[in-house]
């Protein structure tokens, strides 16, 4: 009986995980998509882990793909009949992010492992049918699953409280999802998301002046400054209230955002506007031109390619 319930509780806790990280590729929020500071940030400046979530946030395609795999076989371990089929889907998607896992340095190594290591344990119960099956080609028997026992009281309860359950975790699940989605995935927006090249820049601060504005669908914003070689940036959290851009940042307490400058928006057409006003005590007025999407965002599908595009 122990065993059985043993079986039970990984079958739910592995399905359970599975449903949650495959939710939220399907509806991409995950991974977010490239832009803004990423494609301004040399690839060499790039840590392995920030590498893997440009790769996989750069496509929509992709993510659905790797997340179906995850939302199936996470569903197909709630059911006792699918146990098997969602067990070895298991094995081959849970392989895939431990590899990625340790090859770019994500920090949930050892929680991925763990994943692993109980889909493995769930096929040790067909061990035998599966080395019959596969390698020896000879027939097996169908299983009769050991069944946990219920007090006859609760036994004709147990399929709509299991029913009520699962839908319930599911329905959470899909409505964070949902509202990361919007809010930080591809769904959120923000109207004067893009890079913009400073055209003219008038200040009282004798420091280096940005040359680059990148301003992001999560509403932050880097003023881009060339130093010598190297490039540096200041970022701020930015709110659009009517036609002024409020800046805000952590401030020392890291607990808080604390105001630091204000900035009036002036648009002079539809990739052409003027930000001007007060960042911390430096009075500034900045005429910015946004750029063209770069040629990793505007590239697009291609069914038939004559030569390899790799640049």
């Amino acid at each position: 009986r122990l065993l059985a319930w043993t079986y039970v509780g990984l079958r739910y806790g592995l399905g359970i995980a599975l449903l949650q990280y495959g939710i939220i590729k399907v509806l991409p929020s995950q991974f977010p998509e490239p832009q803004g500071d990423m494609l301004l940030m040399s690839f060499g400046d790039v840590s392995p882990m920030g590498l893997l979530w440009r790769y996989m946030g750069f496509s929509h395609a992709f993510n659905i793909v790797t997340g179906g795999v995850e939302v199936i076989a996470g569903a197909l371990l709630l059911f006792r009949r699918t146990w098997l089929a969602g067990a070895l889907l298991s094995v081959i998607a849970m392989t895939q992010v431990v590899a990625i896992n340790f090859a770019f340095d994500v920090p949930v190594k050892i929680f991925s492992s763990e994943l692993l290591a109980a889909a493995l344990l769930l096929l040790i119960p067909f061990r035998h049918r599966l080395v019959s099956s596969l390698f020896t080609n000879n027939a097996v028997p169908a299983r009769h699953d050991d069944i946990v026992p219920l007090p006859a009281k609760f036994s004709g309860l147990k399929k709509p409280v299991k029913a009520v359950l699962v839908l319930a975790c599911v329905g959470l699940m899909v409505d964070g999802a949902w509202g990361n989605y919007n809010e930080v995935g591809r769904g959120a927006s923000f109207e004067l998301a893009g890079i913009y090249d400073v055209d003219s820049i008038t200040t009282t601060s004798g420091r280096a002046q940005p040359t680059v504005v990148s301003i992001n669908h999560l509403q932050g914003m880097s003023l881009w400054h060339e130093v010598g070689e190297r490039s540096t940036w200041q970022w701020y959290f930015v709110e659009l209230v009517e036609d002024e851009l409020l800046l805000s940042d952590f401030g020392s307490r890291g607990d808080q955002t604390v105001q630091r400058g204000q900035l009036t928006v002036t648009r002079l057409g539809d990739e052409h506007i003027v930000l001007a006003g007060q960042i911390g005590s430096t009075d500034i007025s900045m005429e910015l031109r946004k750029r063209p999407p770069p040629e990793l965002l505007s590239r697009g599908f291609h069914w038939v390619s004559e030569y390899p595009y790799n640049r």
